[in-house]
């Protein structure tokens, strides 16, 4: 990436992230779970919901994808995506503790087993590794199994992006949305910058995540228990939600996970 464009991208992620921050202050208001729940199971009223949760995510992809090692991705989630999401994760768990300090959202002491660091539930840092690593399982299955082509990535880029600029100017007050809408974008851009293939294959597997996302991020916000582990701001983000999570979880998790796949291909070269 050639320096006049780095420059732009990094003027164009202050202006995206540090735009609503300074214009408009968090609101303080009671923090709300969703309407649930939907099918509720006693068994997970229980201070080891969170690990629960983490478990039921895992455990399958471990076995698939490191016993019986398919697509070869023991050696492929190693070899590909460790170092990324070692050095990515950090910056997400502090945005994540950023949130959670400033009152954006908040986790119930009922859910977790109460061992916090920097104000997170140590369940919530083990997250940001445990679910990248299932999300990419699911995106080296497509890339072996489907022939997804390229032609699109661009049209895909650039709709998406218009959209999104589109939600951050709408919704700029809101500040989870607005980061959720701002971030994509920033990571959107990024990747149209460093001409980078495979954005159409990338959001085909993030289609397919959308499907255990539902349910494991529902188990975290209400989908089966009677109050929801991670509660929110209503006057932070748009009260949209997917099932019992709000949408701009999938602004949060697609930059997170979209960052990773580019950070993988800068660090390969």
């Amino acid at each position: 990436m050639i320096p006049s464009r780095l420059a732009a991208l990094i003027l164009f992620a202050i202006v995206l992230l540090a735009l609503p921050a300074v214009l408009f202050s968090v609101q303080a208001a009671p923090h709300v779970a969703s309407p649930g729940p939907w099918w509720e199971i006693p068994a997970l009223e229980t201070p080891g919901l969170y690990l629960i949760h983490h478990l039921v995510a895992v455990v399958p992809v471990f076995f698939f994808g490191m016993v019986v090692n398919l697509f070869d991705y023991r050696k492929h989630f190693v070899q590909r995506y460790l170092w990324p999401l070692l050095l990515l994760a950090p910056v997400f768990i502090a945005w994540d503790a950023w949130f959670n300090a400033a009152g954006i959202w908040s986790f119930s002491k009922s859910y977790t087993l109460g061992w916090n660091l920097f104000g997170l539930p140590v369940e919530e840092w083990i997250w940001f590794y445990a679910i990248p690593f299932c999300c990419f399982f699911v995106l080296t299955m497509v890339r072996k199994r489907f022939g997804v082509g390229t032609r699109w990535d661009r049209r895909l880029a650039i709709g998406l992006m218009l959209l999104l600029v589109v939600v951050f100017a709408w919704e700029m007050d809101a500040l989870y949305t607005a980061w959720s809408a701002g971030s994509s974008l920033l990571v959107l851009a990024v990747g149209l910058a460093m001409r980078k293939q495979g954005l159409a294959e990338f959001l085909v597997a993030f289609a397919i995540n959308l499907v255990p996302m539902f349910l494991l991020n529902g188990m975290l916000t209400g989908l089966f228990t009677e109050r929801a582990l991670v509660q929110y701001n209503p006057l932070e983000f748009s009260n949209l939600r997917i099932g019992t999570f709000p949408a701009e979880d999938l602004g949060f998790g697609f930059t997170f996970l979209y960052g990773v796949e580019l950070l993988s291909g800068i660090i390969k070269k």
